[in-house]
């Protein structure tokens, strides 16, 4: 009589062969629930055909598993089968029974189809259908696990509870795996994706000149009539600076040369060296000594070297620039004579040589000039820094200044490198808040912008202005101020956000450049791999970019 042995679903090649060897028997009933993992693949069941020949056994198979019948018999196995049996849970077609032939009721799995064909009346007797082999009814010693004698009823319990508890966590298990899927598939799809658009409005420049009023008598500005507050101000400074001479005077040695004077008057002159200079080149030039009884020459002897009257002259300076060359002319002026160049000239006799350049600074009176106007300009700037730490602004010329004294320490032609200079200066005049008047004058042309425009941001500004008119004793001025900066259209971020979701880039792009208001737009989609933009419009990042 064939043993027969039951199964678990995860039973595999391995555990039943080991089960197999085990046993003493030789012919086996091998039961196997639906879905065992032994028929997932064919391949299994040929091992196991394998196994039972290298131990020398037989056996046949019992399974409702349609999939694992097929394997069976491709792999030579002997099929056993119930007729009219129904699907159970658990093991499928097996139940247990009860025997009570023995003094402690055990029960044993049995066949529910064939104690219910032994109740019910005989049919009438028709043709025989084919069937397969039927699997006697298993005893006690057949139970699962039959390679340890004298199993419980528990156990068998035990071992349909965790073929129960396997299938429900299975299918747990398939859940859990669905729902990640579906999840991943989610958060790719719609979760994922985002979208950046860079939309760079339109733009055109603004230029506007405005007259702006300031008095010290106003404590708020006021867009509509263009004024705002100013405050007075009159400070005393006393400063003192070293300042570098620019003045030069050249105290090099003067050159030397004589001459021979050509007097064509028809009459004999004498020339004094204090009262007559030659000049040449743009040097002057003195007689060394008086000049007396010189001969008239002919028109003809001009040309004659020993001709003219000898006579010795030096430069009135110093410098390289009276050295001359032979033959240049000097023209002679005479404080009686006068100057006649056509009758009296001269020409030198030699080469002018020993003259030579040396230089030393003096104090001269543009020195003194400079060194004041810088004391009063540094006086004015230090105030400009010191009102801009309190928020406030010295205009340009929107101040007086009197020099109450200035006093160098070296005069005018004075040998000096360098001379200090202090000077008391007072100032007058007024100041305001910078911002208040750039708030004042962004308010002025946001009225007068046509509309769906705006003004960019306040770093785009550029501001100039001049003062017209400045009343001391009044408190109040006024100047023109140049105003520069751009107007940008207005872009609906909402409406174009939600206008473009699940939209392809290409679409997107198009849909954007429809808009009037919109110059150009760049899109970024991350992943890198999208082709569309999100269909959240939360995932869709609208930023406005100026230009």
């Amino acid at each position: 009589m064939a043993k027969t042995l039951y199964f678990n679903i995860e039973d595999d090649v391995k555990t039943i062969t080991s089960r197999l060897r085990l046993e003493p028997s030789s012919d086996f009933v091998l039961v196997f629930p639906r879905r065992s993992y032994l028929f997932a693949d064919p391949v299994n069941v040929k091992l196991l055909k394998k196994q039972l020949e290298v131990l020398g056994k037989t056996a046949a198979i019992l399974t409702m598993d349609e999939r694992g019948q097929a394997a069976a018999q491709e792999a030579g196995f002997e099929l056993k089968a119930l007729p009219g049996r129904v699907v159970r849970s658990g093991m499928g077609d097996i139940s247990t029974k009860k025997i009570h032939n023995s003094p402690n009721e055990v029960t044993e799995p049995f066949i529910e189809e064939e104690v219910k064909a032994q109740n019910e009346p005989e049919p009438e007797r028709i043709a025989p259908r084919p069937r397969m082999h039927s699997i006697p009814t298993v005893g006690v010693h057949d139970t699962i696990f039959s390679n340890v004698a004298g199993k419980s009823t528990q156990e068998s319990g035990a071992l349909f509870s965790r073929v129960r508890r396997t299938a429900r966590m299975r299918t747990v298990w398939v859940g859990s795996v669905a729902l990640v899927i579906l999840f991943c598939l989610i958060f790719v799809t719609v979760l994922l994706p985002k979208a950046t658009i860079a939309v760079y409005p339109k733009t055109e420049s603004v230029s506007r000149d405005l007259e702006i009023s300031l008095s010290t008598a106003q404590k708020q500005p006021d867009v509509n009539v263009l004024s705002m507050p100013a405050t007075a101000f009159e400070k005393t400074v006393e400063i003192e600076d070293t300042f570098q001479s620019v003045g030069k005077k050249e105290l090099g040695s003067k050159s030397t040369g004589k001459v021979r004077v050509f007097n064509l008057t028809g009459a004999s002159i004498n020339l004094r060296a204090s009262t007559t200079t030659l000049t040449a080149k743009g040097q002057t030039y003195t007689f060394s000594t008086d000049q007396n009884y010189i001969k008239p020459v002919s028109g003809k002897a001009v040309t004659s070297p020993s001709a003219g009257h000898l006579a010795s002259v030096s430069a009135t300076v110093g410098g390289e620039a009276g050295n001359i060359p032979a033959g240049s002319r000097l023209e002679i002026s005479n404080q009686v004579f006068g100057s006649k160049p056509q009758q009296l000239y001269a020409i030198a006799e030699e080469d002018f040589v020993g003259g030579n350049s040396r230089f030393v600074s003096i104090v001269d009176q543009s020195d003194l000039a400079s060194a004041q106007d810088s004391l009063v300009k540094k006086i004015t700037d230090n105030l400009a820094q010191d009102f801009k730490k309190q928020s406030q602004l010295l205009a340009e010329k929107a101040f007086t200044v009197e020099v109450l004294s200035f006093v160098p320490t070296k005069q005018v032609g004075e040998e000096s490198p360098s001379f200090s200079a202090k000077a008391s200066v007072r100032v007058k005049g007024l100041v305001f808040d910078p911002t208040v008047l750039a708030s004042l004058v962004r308010s002025r042309v946001t009225q007068v912008l046509s509309q769906g425009n705006h003004l960019e941001q306040p770093d785009k500004d550029s501001m100039s202005f001049k003062v017209r008119q400045i009343d001391q004793v009044a408190g109040t001025m006024r100047f023109i101020v140049h105003f520069e900066s751009f107007a940008s259209k207005d872009v609906d971020i909402a409406h174009i956000n939600k206008d473009l979701t699940g939209a392809s880039k290409t679409e997107a792009s198009d849909k954007l450049a429809q808009n009037a208001s919109i110059d150009h737009a760049d899109i970024v989609l991350w992943p890198s791999w999208q082709t569309s933009l999100p269909r959240l419009a939360s995932r869709i990042s609208i930023q406005l970019v100026s230009k």
